[in-house]
């Protein structure tokens, strides 16, 4: 559903210590009838021999913590993060999802279209050892949108 829109070097990614950024553009109508999943990230070291016994032979699975910018608990926004401080109080996940067109539904049709805006995965190098990283983690921004922007921008490209 989505088209990319930026760098066409595909092989940029493998390049250890270079940012890579990419874009998209999606037409948010078409995910109306689209099913709606749950992700769960993880990173995998085939070097099983950081894992532990029980999983000899096998690779290691380590869980990519996520933090989801929009949380609101308690009426605030722990993930926000204005100050290099305020990631004191974040919170993180599990799992993400792309898009939500489920929770936004009710009897008279689909009433709001949660998607992510905005996907980053933050790896950093530990500077006490350049050969090892610390945890990544998955920053995602969700936005909403309503069905008489998405509706009138796909009707107004089909003209």
């Amino acid at each position: 559903y989505c088209k990319n829109h930026g760098n066409n070097d595909r092989v940029m990614w493998l390049n250890f210590g270079v940012s890579f950024r990419d874009e998209y553009l999606c037409s948010l109508h078409t995910l109306l009838e689209k099913g709606m999943f749950f992700y769960d990230m993880f990173l995998v070291d085939s070097d099983n021999n950081s894992c532990g016994e029980l999983t000899e032979g096998r690779d290691c699975l380590y869980p990519v913590p996520v933090l989801h910018r929009n949380l609101v608990a308690d009426g605030s926004y722990p993930n926000a993060n204005y100050q290099p401080e305020d990631e004191i109080d974040d919170r993180y996940s599990r799992r993400f999802f792309l898009f939500d067109n489920m929770s936004g539904r009710s009897e008279s049709g689909t009433n709001a279209l949660r998607y992510a805006k905005a996907i980053v995965l933050q790896i950093t190098i530990q500077s006490e050892n350049r050969k090892q990283i610390y945890p990544p983690k998955l920053i995602i921004e969700y936005s909403d949108t309503s069905p008489e922007s998405w509706l009138h921008s796909a009707e107004s490209k089909s003209d």
